[in-house]
């Protein structure tokens, strides 16, 4: 999932010089891999704790029917995960690249910083992202 949302990123991020945007489209892509891999763990999760977890195979596949899950059952909630992805991914990446962007005298370009600078700049966004797409995340996992 990170790879696919710092390539999106960067892609977008190149093309519109907007690391909002950039964040908001990257974290839809996200949200592809993210709303099936969620759907599983909550399920996983939600499994009778008299009896060991769940398998994935016991998830994906229905032995009394005879049947696979269906992609839309995988993609259950999927427009709340849309939009907690979407706000996380913004918030957290625009932020980051506005702070650093900032660091650098005004440059667009992000200059590299020293490990303290990365992981206090990277701790505070991913706070501020999460307090911003949490109401997301919870109506996701109700759904």
């Amino acid at each position: 999932m990170n790879s696919v949302m710092f390539c999106v990123f960067d892609t977008v991020q190149t093309i519109w010089n907007n690391p909002f945007a950039a964040g908001l489209i990257s974290g839809f892509a996200t949200a592809m891999i993210s709303t099936p891999t969620d759907y599983v763990k909550i399920q996983s999760q939600l499994a009778d704790q008299t009896q060991p977890r769940l398998k994935l195979w016991n998830i994906l596949y229905d032995p009394k029917t005879g049947r696979w899950i269906t992609p839309r059952l995988l993609y259950r909630g999927h427009t709340a995960n849309l939009a907690r992805e979407g706000i996380l991914t913004m918030v957290y990446l625009g932020v980051y690249h506005r702070t650093l962007s900032s660091m650098a005298n005004g440059d667009d370009v992000i200059v590299q910083k020293d490990s303290l600078t990365v992981a206090t700049t990277s701790s505070v966004t991913g706070s501020f992202a999460w307090i911003a797409s949490y109401p997301c995340d919870t109506i996701k996992t109700m759904l």
